[in-house]
């Protein structure tokens, strides 16, 4: 509820005295956290003014004639929370507007593409048993039950990466009452974490950019398996999930790219990979026309060409893509074609089964302990650090099929 003013420095204030300085802390925090308090409800004056005190906000001035310390600073008014209970307050109230950065909803890969929490943060074993084959062997009454002949199989996925930035809140920002101009850099620096996410996301997808590189290297997201890096799309073996000259156009397109993605095999069995084609991904050039091939619900095909005599044979039939292939999500984003250098590819798959978002935190806030150096030297009362530590990886490349023009 930006902007409506649910709360005051009057009523901040009274709270505090009533509650205590904990219990109000908890309070204010939970109402954060479940947004019934949003960062533009009250200002970050009215904060230091409720937590702190007037005197203390009033010394962050200097006056003629008058010695003060760093510490009088942070305990100028007996009444007043702790510093350290203001600071945490002030890292949550930024962290808010911080999130509705990072939750942007255009964001579309990120919003389907798994994210997985992992406590490892170098490269990690990713182990699994390879299918049996439907193969059994008929068994005589009183026989023995065979072995199956299962066998180890495994991959790697890349080391995290972290990444983030530090918001510091100056003297300035109090005195002043710059609570707009900090809530601002707030949610861009929420933003633009998000933003990195989802370029590296798309190009691990697209298999594209510096991320292009084996697992076993800083930042490559390619597919590590049985330590043998993999391009996620091939045109020979181990797998073929690349489809060329074959634009998109109309349903037939379509159609072709699915053929590939059903012909992916199991490597140890043999069997059909049970794969879904959940997924459209386009650039916006492409957009227009995979929302039209998406929405026709009825095609014709006609024999005979144009004859200036005789019948002209027609067969209408319901569209194949709704029929056959299935209810296709169509996902494109404005990063797509700068990101992959072509307006023209596209690709059809399940995202959800093909990559991941290994991750060691999400989105997440701490507080820098007091500071006299930094509040002495650069008038930086106290700082917020804002982080995420992850990295995108291919999980199984056989679940997508690459289209080229």
């Amino acid at each position: 509820m930006a902007g409506t003013r649910l709360i005051d420095y009057r009523e901040m204030k009274r709270q505090v005295d009533l509650l205590g300085p904990d219990l109000a802390e908890r309070r204010l925090i939970e109402a954060f956290e479940k947004k019934h308090l949003g960062p533009h409800d009250f200002t970050v004056a009215e904060l230091a003014e409720a937590f702190m005190g007037r005197e203390w906000v009033g010394n962050l001035r200097p006056k003629s004639g008058r010695y003060y310390s760093v510490r009088q600073l942070q305990e100028a008014d007996a009444s007043a929370v702790a510093f350290s209970q203001f600071s945490n307050v002030t890292g949550q109230w930024l962290f808010a507007e911080v999130k509705a950065g990072w939750e942007q909803e255009d964001l579309v890969f990120s919003k389907i593409i798994p994210e997985k929490t992992t406590k490892v943060l170098g490269m990690e074993l990713i182990p699994s048993m390879s299918l049996p084959s439907d193969e059994f062997t008929v068994i005589p009454e009183g026989g023995e039950y065979p072995q199956s002949g299962i066998s180890e199989d495994f991959q790697h996925r890349g080391r995290l990466q972290k990444r983030g930035d530090v918001i510091p809140v100056t003297k300035e920002c109090i005195l002043s009452d710059l609570t707009g101009l900090l809530l601002e850099h707030a949610k861009k620096l929420g933003e633009m974490l998000a933003v990195n996410k989802e370029k590296r996301l798309i190009d691990c997808c697209i298999d594209e950019g510096a991320g292009a590189v084996s697992a076993a290297l800083s930042g490559g997201h390619r597919y590590y398996w049985k330590n043998t890096s993999y391009a996620t799309y091939q045109a020979t073996t181990p797998w073929v999930n690349i489809r060329a000259a074959n634009g998109l156009v109309d349903h037939t397109d379509i159609d072709q790219a699915w053929l590939r993605l059903v012909q992916m095999t199991d490597p140890y069995t043999g069997e059909p990979l049970r794969v879904q084609a959940k997924h459209l991904i386009v650039t916006p050039q492409n957009l227009m026309t995979a929302w039209r091939i998406k929405q026709t619900t009825n095609v014709a095909t006609h024999a005979g060409g144009y004859a200036v005599t005789g019948d002209l044979m027609a067969t209408d039939a319901p569209s194949p893509i709704n029929q056959v292939v299935g209810d296709l999500q169509i996902v494109s984003s404005q990063q797509l074609a700068a990101r992959a250098a072509t307006d023209t590819d596209w690709w059809l798959g399940d995202l959800a089964k093909a990559f991941r978002y290994y991750s060691a935190w999400s989105v997440s806030s701490e507080e820098a302990p007091s500071n006299s150096h930094e509040a002495f030297t650069r008038d930086i009362i106290f700082q917020h650090k804002v982080s995420e530590m992850g990295t995108a990886a291919t999980f199984d490349p056989r679940y997508m099929v690459e289209n080229q023009a």
